[in-house]
């Protein structure tokens, strides 16, 4: 019987031994997926510091996080929420200027904040051009990331593309979903959300779209970002002075507009909410002497009638 349980004792090391490698190899493969995973992090930090306008996005990305300590994002990275509860139809990151993610995707439910941001890029149509229609439409969250990017094709033939301003090329509308497809995706993201963007009801026109008005916050309004007679200033010269941030160097890009337009927003979110929670004026602010003028120190012509320029 000794020799049996000595023999079963004998029998039983080498199973428990047989258990120390497999757990060391699947340690093994966790730290080299880890370690891949850092390294693509790495690379993809480095690609966009290198990318046009990628230091002043990285500038952005501090002064929001200053503003707004609070404002986290959720646990799990982009892949936990990948395919759950989506609000509607859309596309997750990888957007870029010159290949924007089209319709179809679906947007991970975490990168739904309570607050996003909207911009549009047109282009012309009827005998002249001079008609605006739907091109582009970009959405950002309040992590500054782009939850939804796509062309839009016209219905009537494009006069005028506006390239110089609007990006906007013959190649990128060519296969692009149309407007009914574009407006239903964008008003499922839209639902029930503070919706920001500067002269917002360009976007909102041009995507033939109403949203409730006490969820919309308009930049182009906002008491703190008038100049002191009142008027508009542009969304620009607002990154600039406020965020630091150059945009519209050359032609447009709907995402960074409605990353700037985000970043404004974030910046005096606090006040802004408060106020509009107790039913009180908006918050003022004394006038600056560069209010009045332009960079040539000449007085500024503004027109108040007209919309603020994107």
């Amino acid at each position: 019987g000794g020799g049996g349980g000595g023999g079963g004792g004998g029998h039983a090391a080498p199973a428990g031994g047989a258990d120390a490698p497999a757990q060391g190899k699947r340690r093994t493969k966790k730290a080299k997926r880890a370690s891949a995973a850092q390294r693509a992090a790495d690379e993809a930090r480095a690609a966009a510091a290198k990318a046009p306008g990628g230091g002043n996005w990285a500038r952005l990305q501090a002064t929001l996080q200053q503003a707004a300590p609070a404002e986290r994002k959720p646990k799990g990275g982009a892949a936990a929420g990948k395919g759950k509860g989506a609000a509607g139809g859309g596309a997750v990151l990888k957007s870029t200027k010159e290949q924007p993610v089209g319709a179809g995707g679906v947007v991970p439910k975490h990168m739904l904040t309570s607050s996003l941001a909207i911009d549009c890029e047109m282009v012309g149509i009827g005998a002249s051009g001079s008609r605006s229609v739907l091109a582009r439409v970009s959405i950002v969250n309040e992590h500054s990331e782009t939850v939804y990017d796509s062309y839009c094709k016209p219905r009537e033939r494009v006069v005028d593309f506006r390239t110089f301003v609007s990006g906007i090329r013959p190649h990128h509308i060519k296969t692009a979903p149309p407007l009914e497809v574009v407006r239903g995706e964008v008003a499922r993201l839209m639902e029930s959300r503070r919706i920001i963007g500067h002269a917002v009801h360009n976007d909102l026109n041009a995507l033939q779209l109403i949203h409730p008005p006490h969820l919309i916050r308009d930049t182009a309004k906002y008491p703190p970002y008038l100049r002191e007679s009142g008027k508009p200033m542009s969304l620009k010269d607002l990154a600039l002075r406020h965020l630091g941030t150059s945009i519209q160097g050359g032609s447009h890009s709907s995402v960074d507009d409605a990353r700037a337009t985000m970043g404004l927003y974030l910046l005096h979110k606090k006040a802004w909410e408060a106020a509009l929670a107790k039913g009180t004026a908006l918050p003022q602010r004394m006038a600056t002497a560069g209010d009045t003028h332009d960079k040539g120190g000449r007085r500024s012509k503004t027109n108040a009638g007209k919309t603020t320029r994107k």
